[in-house]
């Protein structure tokens, strides 16, 4: 349990121990920047076996968008994004993040933006057409691509017109869904899935259930099976889907599995301020190569969304807000602890004028460990790692540790 102590809008979370919350605001640091990569998402008509049409990205010419029959209905001519390996997969990601983040300080640059008020940045904004997920448009709409992202946007968007200023339910908000990163649901499909190619070049469609390791495989392009999963019926002895569940890990006093959200108010504003810890998922290793590859990283990451009222109604705003993750004090460095035996520090902190803003950490071997411990997956112990979030002049700092394993 803890309780929210208040003092000009500061929140000091309490817990077993004391715990309180020290910051001095840093200032924005302006970086000369690129405009969004436009070979990135380039999209190249070409032919596939097993489907209709596909549109292929000139980032590599071996990642491309196609439709496949999964029995939910698009707008999009295509559905779902076919990727050459699991590294590559991941490469997307940390390519949109990185453009995202070029095209805001290019922007905040062209404009002055340090200069500016919320209110004020947040109007030019709107007058010049800017948006922070400008670059997951183009890039989608380059592919003709319905990603999971287009499709929780607008859920969100009609959430929020039912919202007043009393408590938020988050188990109904579309956007905390189990896939919380922007660039990953422009890679996926309403359902949650991806095709990814195996080490013979065949596709092998992955359908997610979770971001904790429930997922299915569908092998030799079985559609009726694929269907038969989006209708809730998922096939039993059906040599072409591979259910797949997690093991569960119990290593000393850490824990690997942590989420939490929770909306903050801060009297004219809000932000909502998500928690997670996940382990690694799909690790598997070539005992020739000795190269190791996985599904997804083990993670430990703290974010922060911003809300404003615009015309009576609220919608994520451009606010200045904070992520990080730290020690008890924002001024120390906090410790995360993979596998359970081995600490390491971890002071990560993010600041800007935007929607949302995230810190995160990840892990996961790219060679076979040799003997114990095996290097996959973030672990936290009690009053260790803290996950950090601020809006204006209103701060959260809180252990992990306190937080729910779900």
């Amino acid at each position: 349990m803890y309780k929210d102590v208040h003092n000009r809008n500061l929140i000091t979370l309490k817990f077993k121990k004391t715990k309180k919350v020290i910051f001095i605001f840093a200032a924005i640091t302006m970086i000369s920047c690129i405009s969004y990569d436009k070979d990135f998402a380039t999209a190249e008509k070409s032919s596939d076996d097993n489907n209709t049409s596909s549109m292929r990205s000139s980032l590599n010419s071996e990642v491309y968008a196609m439709y496949v029959n999964n029995g939910s209905a698009v707008a999009c001519s295509n559905n779902i994004l076919v990727f050459p390996s699991w590294k590559d997969y991941h490469d997307a990601i940390e390519k949109l993040d990185k453009q995202v983040e070029l095209s805001i300080d290019a922007f905040d640059v062209s404009i002055n933006a340090a200069n500016l008020s919320d209110d004020a940045y947040d109007a030019i904004c709107e007058s010049n057409g800017f948006d922070e997920d400008n670059v997951l448009l183009q890039f989608e709409s380059e592919l003709d691509f319905c990603s999971l992202r287009k499709i929780i946007a607008h859920k969100e968007t009609l959430w929020l017109d039912k919202q007043g200023d009393g408590q938020w339910n988050a188990d109904e908000d579309p956007d905390n869904h189990f896939i919380d990163d922007e660039s990953e649901r422009s890679l996926l499909n309403d359902q949650g899935e991806v095709a990814i190619k195996d080490d013979r070049g065949n596709i092998v469609i992955y359908h997610f259930n979770d971001d904790a390791g429930n997922y299915i495989e569908i092998h030799n392009m079985d559609i009726n099976a694929l269907q038969q999963i989006n209708a809730g019926a998922v096939p039993q002895n059906n040599p072409n889907v591979v259910i797949v569940k997690p093991e569960n890990i119990v290593v000393g006093d850490c824990k690997f599995k942590i989420t939490e959200v929770v909306y903050e108010d801060n009297g004219t504003n809000r932000f909502k301020r998500t928690s997670k810890i996940r382990r690694a998922v799909g690790t598997t290793c070539d005992t020739y190569t000795k190269k190791c590859s996985v599904l997804a990283y083990s993670k430990i990451k703290a974010k922060t969304k911003g809300y404003k009222k615009r015309n009576g109604k609220w919608r994520g705003g451009r606010t200045t807000i904070a992520a990080g993750l730290f020690g008890s004090e924002p001024s120390t460095a906090g410790l995360r602890n993979i596998d359970c035996v081995k600490p390491q520090a971890v002071n990560e902190y993010n600041i800007g004028r935007q929607r949302r803003i995230k810190v995160i950490v990840k892990k996961g071997s790219p060679y076979i460990p040799l003997g114990f411990p095996t290097n996959y997956n973030n672990g936290v112990q009690d009053n260790k790692l803290f996950s950090y979030h601020s809006q204006a002049n209103l701060f959260v700092n809180k252990d992990f540790y306190d937080m729910p394993e779900n």
